[in-house]
């Protein structure tokens, strides 16, 4: 899976995907089954990583509640 991403660029501000990242776009038909869209977690990701370069951490970590972002970052420090 990091192949896949390898060319992404995702930062705190969102920007347009570039450097070579727009050939890897290959976006999955979008379907939704038993609740969860597309078929794969690594579709489901790919999509995510390709979202959060066009708008950014910033605008993404608003979404939630900041107890759950740095719960799940402080369990990145742990694996």
């Amino acid at each position: 899976m990091k192949k896949r991403f390898a060319k992404l660029n995702i930062r705190r501000d969102g920007h347009p995907i570039s450097g070579g990242a727009e050939t890897l776009l290959v976006v999955p038909k979008v379907e939704m089954t038993d609740g969860k869209l597309f078929n794969s977690n690594q579709d489901r990701l790919y999509v995510l990583a390709l979202l959060l370069e066009s708008v950014g951490i910033d605008a993404a970590v608003r979404l939630g509640p900041p107890e759950l972002w740095q719960q799940a970052i402080s369990d990145l420090n742990r694996h």
